[in-house]
């Protein structure tokens, strides 16, 4: 169930994206909510945690560099989301 919240909460993430340039407090703070959500998996943690100390810019972040972080956060949600389904049979 938390990998399809973070799925969901990823995909509205791009789905937002529009021009060059996101606001770097709105990246902060979709980064915070996938926080919340990976409960207790230290390796999303960790990845999320280092794209938080990343962001670049103060006041604006590219988009380019956003959803390259994106993509990264959706493989290691995949990667520590495998538990969900066998806690599901």
């Amino acid at each position: 169930m938390t990998t399809a919240l973070l799925r969901t909460k990823i995909a509205e993430s791009r789905a937002g994206l529009h021009g060059e340039y996101s606001s770097t407090s709105r990246v902060i703070d979709i980064l915070l909510d996938l926080r919340a959500l990976a409960d207790d998996r230290q390796t999303l943690l960790a990845e999320i945690d280092h794209t938080i100390a990343s962001v670049s810019g103060q006041t604006v972040t590219p988009n380019e560099w956003w959803v390259e972080r994106l993509d990264s956060i959706e493989l290691e949600v995949d990667r520590s989301g495998q538990g969900d389904r066998t806690a599901l049979t």
